[in-house]
C-alpha cells in the first residue's frame, strides 16, 4: 500500500494539487483527451507511455519491473511497481507490490491480495486469479481510490485489449468501472494499442497524398502533351515580329 506515502512523496517534490488526476493508459486517445488532459492537477502514464507526445506532460511515470530497461524515460518523478523486493530498483523512491502467481511464494504479498478492498467484486479482485496479476493500471488505480485526499480521476487509454490470462483486469473489464467510484472512465479511440491507429491513420493519409500527387502529375503530362502535339502550335522562332 502507498497510499500514506504517495501524497507526500509528490508534495516534497513540489506538487500541490492533488484533488483531480488524469491516469493514462497506453491504448488510443482522442484530440480532446490530451487537451483534458493537460489541464488535470496530476498526470499518470505507465511503461513506455506509448501514445505520449512529445512535450506532453508527465507527472508521475508508473513503471512495471522486471521489464522496465524497454520503456522510454520520461522526466518525471517514477513509482516502482513489482511482486517482489528482488525485481525492484534499489533506487526506488517509492514502490507499489502486485501479487503475480507466476512467482508462488517469492510474492512480497499475500495470495490472497485484492485490488479495491472495500469493493464488493468477490474474488474477481484476487491478485492471484491470473499468472501476472492486476495490470499496473489497476493496481494504480485501486490505490488512488484508496486516498481520500483524491477526488476526481479521469482514466484514459483503458480498454484492456491485452491477454486476458495476464491480468484480472483484463478477464474482467468492468472491475475498474464497478469498483472506482472516483473514476470517469473514457473510451478509447480504437482497440489498438496506443499510436498503432494515428500511425495506420497517418501512412492512409500519406498514401492518398502521393496518389492525388501522381495523379495530378499524370494529368499535367497529358495537357502537355497536348499542347505540344497540336497541328494549330507554331515554332517561337516562326513567330512574326513587331
Amino acid at each position: 500500500m502507498i497510499n500514506h506515502k504517495l501524497l507526500p512523496f509528490l508534495r516534497s517534490k513540489g506538487y500541490t494539487s492533488f484533488d483531480s488526476w488524469a491516469v493514462v493508459g497506453n491504448g488510443p486517445l482522442h484530440i480532446s483527451d490530451r487537451l483534458n488532459i493537460a489541464r488535470a492537477g496530476v498526470v499518470v502514464r505507465f511503461n513506455d507511455a506509448n501514445n505520449r507526445w512529445s512535450g506532453e506532460r508527465t507527472d508521475l511515470h508508473v513503471v512495471r519491473h522486471p521489464s522496465w530497461y524497454t520503456f522510454s524515460r520520461i522526466d518525471a518523478q517514477v513509482l516502482d511497481v513489482a511482486p517482489m523486493d528482488s525485481l525492484m530498483p534499489e533506487n526506488a523512491s517509492m514502490k507499489l507490490y502486485v501479487y503475480e502467481s507466476q512467482h508462488g511464494s517469492f510474492n512480497k504479498l499475500d495470495s490472497t491480495t485484492r485490488i479495491f478492498e472495500q469493493c464488493d467484486c468477490g474474488n474477481s479482485c484476487l491478485e492471484s486469479r491470473t499468472w501476472a496479476g492486476p495490470s499496473t493500471g489497476a493496481a494504480l488505480v485501486s490505490e488512488l481510490q484508496s486516498i481520500q485526499a483524491i477526488h476526481t480521476i479521469d482514466v484514459y487509454g483503458f480498454n484492456g485489449m491485452g491477454d486476458e490470462t495476464a491480468h484480472i483486469d483484463f478477464s474482467n473489464k468492468t472491475i475498474i468501472g464497478n469498483c472506482c467510484t472516483k473514476c470517469t472512465l473514457h473510451s478509447t479511440a480504437s482497440d489498438s494499442y496506443g499510436n498503432e491507429a494515428a500511425v495506420t491513420t497517418f501512412a492512409v493519409i500519406i498514401s492518398m497524398l502521393v496518389l492525388c500527387a501522381m495523379i495530378m502529375a499524370l494529368c499535367v503530362r497529358r495537357v502537355m502533351r497536348n499542347v505540344f502535339q497540336s497541328p494549330d502550335r507554331r515554332p517561337l522562332l516562326a513567330l512574326p515580329l513587331e
